[in-house]
């Protein structure tokens, strides 16, 4: 039942040791988060809903993955009923990922200049299989390489870890942005990674020697996310800036293709649909954005959010897009007729 879950913290039943909890709840969105929100996310419980700083739909759509203060929600995507919670996270959960076969759930987070951590949740067996720590400052990013077998952590202590994912080893740490690292990711065929910062660039690496390719100033401001669409070519950031970009990406060079601006407040998240035809923006301006990524066009502007936004992700099969807001509400909207499809409360 928990099989996959894909692309910005509590239970009644738990593990000894592992403090988990697995009780399904009834009734009834970067994913990092950016420095304005680690300064004002609560460091200590609260009882109002904590800011939604992660999500990531499972690969099979049947679950969305929702990180809070402190724990990660499973809700149900048919019925948009909580079903169990991950607790045990030490603040923030800042970043989600699903590796592409649905085994795992990666959650980047850690005490903010303190440490920093990713723990791994085995969906098969509805457990925290592993913790890699080692960071310095909290993980703000998280993604698993193509296969499934490399996970790469991105930090606010400037450092991105790649990781073996069946040793649960450090295979290499690059160390050449200048601040706080907010984005990650892979390239399609998992051979180059691109790293996104509060430095204003982003840096193109190989996976395999750990060697620097390139940098590039991509925005006036730090970069908060950075997404490839599924070719591997065409890469997205967000920016501080107000903006989104589109970049063609190569191991040379990476070149500006178009701005997408129109925001009145920072660009914390982006997502690519499955297919690459959309793009979506979630902004500290209280909307997301759809877009065509073939032209740059904007599709729709979805409202309803109350305060910001910092994640966005689209479903399996590009039909929803979800984003999390500061309030601790999760708005789903459909693609096609861009209606609002649930709201989620993370609190109760």
């Amino acid at each position: 039942m928990w099989i996959r879950i894909s692309q910005r913290l509590q239970r009644a039943f738990c593990l000894p040791g592992l403090l988990l909890c697995l009780a399904p709840v009834s009734a009834r969105t970067p994913v990092q988060q950016p420095a304005e929100a680690r300064q004002t996310a609560p460091s200590v419980p609260r009882k109002s809903p904590a800011p939604v700083t992660a999500l990531a739909f499972a690969p099979d759509g049947k679950t969305l993955a929702v990180g809070v203060f402190r724990e990660v929600q499973f809700w149900d995507t048919e019925t948009w009923q909580k079903k169990g919670v991950w607790k045990g996270h030490s603040d923030a959960v800042r970043s989600l990922v699903f590796s592409r076969d649905g085994k795992w759930l990666a959650a980047g987070g850690g005490l903010p200049g303190v440490s920093g951590d990713v723990r791994l949740w085995d969906t098969a067996g509805r457990r925290e299989a592993r913790l890699l720590g080692g960071h310095t400052d909290s993980v703000n990013a998280v993604a698993f390489s193509p296969d499934g077998s490399m996970l790469a952590s991105a930090s606010a202590d400037r450092t991105v870890r790649l990781w073996d994912v069946a040793s649960g080893k450090v295979v290499r740490t690059l160390s050449e942005h200048a601040d706080a690292v907010w984005g990650v990711a892979f390239n399609a065929d998992g051979k180059h990674l691109v790293t996104a910062g509060a430095d204003r660039s982003i840096k193109a690496w190989e996976v395999a020697t750990g060697k620097r390719l390139y940098s590039v100033e991509a925005h006036t401001e730090p970069v908060h996310d950075v997404e490839f669409g599924p070719d591997g070519r065409q890469l997205i950031t967000a920016g501080a800036d107000r903006q989104a970009k589109m970049w063609n990406f190569s191991a040379t060079g990476c070149n500006h293709v178009r701005t997408l601006g129109g925001h009145g407040q920072v660009v914390y998240a982006v997502a690519v649909s499955p297919d690459g035809s959309l793009l979506a923006t979630a902004s500290g301006d209280r909307s997301v954005r759809l877009w065509r990524t073939g032209n740059g066009e904007l599709l729709a502007t979805f409202t309803g959010a109350r305060d910001w936004l910092y994640s966005v992700g689209f479903s399996p099969d590009g039909k929803q897009v979800a984003a999390g807001t500061y309030d601790g509400m999760v708005l789903i909207w459909s693609t096609g007729d861009r209606k609002q499809v649930a709201a989620l409360t993370t609190g109760r």
